[in-house]
C-alpha cells in the first residue's frame, strides 16, 4: 500500500509452515545456530514463522503489488520450498511479473548466490530504474 514502494522480490517464498517439507525446523535450527537471527529461542522462531505462515503468507498479499513489478525467485533443490509452491506464488501475482527458477539450488543457494545475484541485479535494473517515479 506505500506508494514509495516501486516494486518487491520474493526469495524462496510461497509456502506456510503447514505446507512446508520437515526441511522447516531443521532450517530455523540452521539460521540459529549460525547466528543469523540474534537473541532469539528456536521456539520464539517458530511461533514466529507459523504466525509469518499465516497472517502474513506472502500469496495473501502479492496480488496487491500491482501495477508495481514482482520478481519471484526459487530454486529448483530446494527442499523447504518447493518449485510448485513458487509457481503458486508466482501465478497469484498480477502483471508486471516475472519468475526465474534457478537450477540446482537449494533454499539457500548454496553454490549458486552469484548466478542469484546475478539475475536478481539484472532485473532491478531492468524494472526499478533510479530515473522511474
Amino acid at each position: 500500500q506505500d506508494e514509495r514502494i516501486r516494486g518487491a522480490i520474493a526469495i524462496a517464498e510461497g509456502t506456510t509452515l503447514s505446507e512446508a517439507s520437515g526441511q522447516v525446523q531443521v532450517h530455523l535450527m540452521n539460521i540459529i545456530e549460525h547466528r543469523f537471527l540474534k537473541g532469539i529461542s528456536y521456539q520464539r522462531a517458530l511461533q514466529d514463522y507459523k504466525k509469518m505462515g499465516s497472517e502474513l503468507a506472502a500469496r495473501n498479499w502479492i496480488s496487491a503489488i500491482a501495477p508495481r513489478p514482482v520478481l519471484v525467485v526459487g530454486g529448483t533443490e530446494d527442499a523447504v520450498v518447493s518449485t510448485k509452491r513458487v509457481q503458486a506464488l508466482y501465478d497469484a501475482a498480477q502483471e508486471p511479473k516475472a519468475l526465474i527458477l534457478i537450477n540446482d539450488a537449494d533454499h539457500v543457494f548454496t553454490r549458486k548466490r552469484p548466478e542469484l545475484v546475478e539475475a536478481v541485479t539484472r532485473w532491478l535494473e531492468t524494472n526499478i530504474s533510479t530515473s522511474k517515479s
